[in-house]
């Protein structure tokens, strides 16, 4: 029909009851399916590729970015090493994020009773349908105005579920907790919530077990109930949304190195089904976290500094390079200098080329241009040797 689009159906499809003319008794609203609604193949939202991943060598061999790094006390001597992005988007840097990512999640969850977690999925309509206020069910425009609700809709659902840890005088949640964001292969999003709260996981393994006792099923059985499910509903997130209980330090430590991103370790549909989301919106958070629960990620070495420097075509054909943040007045003279520098190399390097235009023909630029780690003296390249306290890896 023309003016009309569908959406494939997701696991959280609204069920509408009947009109009273069909004759056919409508479903309750708060019934759940005895089998998991199937799930459809959809058209695959494109992949979202923020500028500074264009710009990393790992990932795409560019050489327009660069880092400098130099002592404080010592700023003549400079190391020269290609950009990297560090992002979850890179195929290239991916896997270390995933390790850096590991490692956080461990280390917080190291000091707490493993038996304490409660693993939550907090699903979207894959239709885009939420229930966000009382005029009804309303639609998301595309994945990425799914993508800009998720934040408020995850505070909505941990502010909702502390207001009812209140009113059941179990333990108030403060910041022992933290998100992941991971897509369907569809391109729509959904959240893996892991809260440190014990009266929580025991509430919901009493629970699961009356239900499994009832005749339900697994899945059937770790659906959120009742006011728990109000909340998630309440705050935008869909009706197939799970929560259960840590049952062991080896299924948390499972269940953290799925959402670091090592799939291929782990085994179950969710892992299957499951990706990086690669079609948020730049400068997207992927994780998410209480305040201070997670350690910090490890900055620059104490006594070094450093600059983040780009070389740019302008429009009227000439070059520049310029540094891509904002200098202290400090340090403003070393990083001019950096560039002045990083404009001569390049230069350098364009005559070598070109001279040399047959060989990188055959064999590629890489085969012509210099080391890609360098230490400087001064405007003197140095042997490729790194300097004393300085990991350049």
């Amino acid at each position: 029909m023309a003016g009309r689009s569908f959406a494939p159906i997701g696991v959280d499809a609204v069920i509408r009851p009947m009109s009273a003319s069909s004759g056919l008794r409508a479903r309750p609203a708060d019934a759940q399916p005895r089998q998991r609604p199937k799930r459809l193949a959809g058209v695959p939202a494109p992949a979202v590729v923020p500028n500074h991943v264009r710009h990393c060598h790992a990932g795409t061999g560019a050489r327009d970015w660069w880092i400098y790094t130099w002592r404080i006390d010592n700023p003549e001597d400079r190391i020269r090493v290609p950009y990297s992005c560090n992002s979850w988007r890179c195929a290239a840097c991916a896997p270390h994020e995933a390790a850096v990512l590991f490692r956080r999640l461990t280390d917080a969850c190291k000091p707490l009773d493993p038996k304490g977690f409660v693993f939550l999925v907090l699903t979207l309509d894959q239709r885009g349908y939420y229930d966000k206020d009382t005029s009804g069910w309303r639609k998301f425009r595309d994945v990425k105005e799914a993508y800009r609700e998720l934040g408020k809709q995850s505070q909505s659902f941990l502010y909702r579920v502390r207001r009812w840890m209140k009113r059941n005088g179990m333990r108030v949640l403060t910041n022992e907790w933290f998100a992941v964001v991971e897509a369907h292969r569809s391109g729509w999003p959904h959240m893996n919530l892991v809260i440190y709260s014990p009266e929580l996981a025991e509430y919901l393994e009493r629970q699961q077990k009356e239900q499994l006792g009832k005749g339900a099923t697994e899945r059937e059985a770790i659906l959120l109930r009742g006011e728990l499910r109000d909340a998630a509903v309440g705050a935008g997130w869909g009706r197939q949304s799970t929560a259960e209980r840590a049952r062991s330090r080896e299924a948390l430590a499972g269940y953290v190195t799925k959402l670091a991103g090592f799939s291929d370790a782990t085994a179950g549909e969710v892992a299957k089904i499951t990706q990086a989301p690669t079609a948020a919106p730049p400068k997207f958070r992927r994780l998410r976290s209480g305040k201070g629960f997670l350690p910090a990620r490890q900055g620059t070495a104490e006594g070094w500094t450093g600059a983040l420097i780009r070389r740019q075509v302008l429009n009227d054909g000439f070059t520049a390079v310029l540094p891509l943040h904002n200098c202290s007045p400090e340090h403003e003279a070393n990083v001019t200098r950096t560039c002045y520098l990083e404009e001569r190399i390049w230069q350098d390097e364009q005559i070598k080329l070109y001279r040399q235009r047959a060989r990188v023909a055959r064999y590629g630029e890489n085969a012509v241009l210099g080391d890609l780690v360098q230490v400087w003296h001064g405007d003197k390249l140095q042997p490729n040797e790194p300097l004393v306290g300085c990991d350049t890896s």
